[in-house]
């Protein structure tokens, strides 16, 4: 039996050079895109009372190229987002001292660090903590004992928002 012959199809040159210039400005992109991004790591404040959490926090971070500090009360928090640079806050609510709340709204009422992205990292799964979290600014409430995938996701899509492309 005879093979049979594929009929390619026949672009006119006009349309196949500008499907070949979106297609290589395209794939451009995604080069410049990916180095920028292997240029410098986001990096992440974790604030948690519980020494068990930074750890686990950041292995869910680090897949996702996200490197992490991590601070055990509100006050050093404050402290470190005054000396340090951070792209992302997670943030637990229930700790002794100053608490989560506060820290929140010592973040957001700065000028220099109203823009950094929070996620509230709690195990208060009471609407009061919710609707508080989001009021006085958080950008996103996760709940423990936290899916790894889900975090990493979630702070991903706030350090690299899609209408940003």
């Amino acid at each position: 039996m005879p093979l049979r012959r594929v009929m390619q199809p026949h672009w006119p040159s006009s349309h196949k050079s500008k499907t070949l210039s979106r297609l290589s400005a395209a794939s451009l992109d995604s080069v410049l895109g990916w180095c920028k991004w292997r240029a410098r790591k986001p990096t992440a404040l974790i604030v948690d009372d519980d020494p068990e959490m930074l750890p686990l926090v950041k292995a869910a971070l680090s897949r996702y190229a996200i490197s992490c500090d991590g601070v055990h009360d509100g006050a050093s928090a404050i402290e470190q987002l005054r000396t340090h640079s951070y792209d992302l806050v997670l943030l637990d609510l229930a700790m002794e001292g100053l608490a989560g709340f506060d820290v929140l709204l010592t973040l957001k009422k700065d000028a220099r660090s109203r823009e950094i992205p929070v996620i509230v990292l709690t195990g208060n799964e009471s609407d009061e903590a919710l609707a508080r979290s989001f009021g006085y600014g958080a950008d996103d409430f996760v709940l423990k004992p936290f899916r790894p995938n889900e975090l990493g996701m979630r702070a991903y899509r706030l350090l690299h928002p899609l209408t940003s492309q």
